[in-house]
C-alpha cells in the first residue's frame, strides 16, 4: 500500500494543470473569451469529453468561430442536453 504524505504532493505548472483537469482549462478560456460566460465554457468542455470531440476542435468551432471546423452532431447533442440539466436544476433549487 501506498503511503500518502507531503512528499507525495506535486505542484503543477499552468501548461499541466490545463492539460489535465478541465476546470483548469475552463478558467483559462475564461479569461481569454471574456464575454463568454465561464458556465458556457465548462459545459463546453464537458459536452467535448461525453461526445469524444476533441477540445480543441470544439474551442476552435464554438469559441473562435471558425467555421471550417467541423464536429459532430453529438458535441452539439450533448451541450443542448447539458443546458436542459442545469435550467432543470436551476428550476428545483427555486421552487
Amino acid at each position: 500500500m501506498n503511503e500518502y504524505n507531503a512528499s507525495s504532493i506535486r505542484v503543477l505548472k499552468q501548461d499541466e494543470a490545463i492539460e489535465l483537469f478541465d476546470f483548469a482549462r475552463a478558467d483559462a478560456l475564461a479569461q481569454k473569451y471574456t464575454y463568454i460566460a465561464s458556465e458556457c465554457i465548462s459545459r463546453l468542455l464537458t459536452a467535448c469529453r461525453l461526445s469524444g470531440t476533441d477540445i480543441d476542435a470544439g474551442v476552435r468551432r464554438y469559441l473562435d468561430h471558425d467555421k471550417s471546423v467541423e464536429v459532430g452532431p453529438e458535441l452539439a447533442d450533448c451541450y443542448a442536453e447539458l443546458v436542459r440539466e442545469a435550467k432543470r436544476n436551476h428550476e428545483r433549487r427555486k421552487g
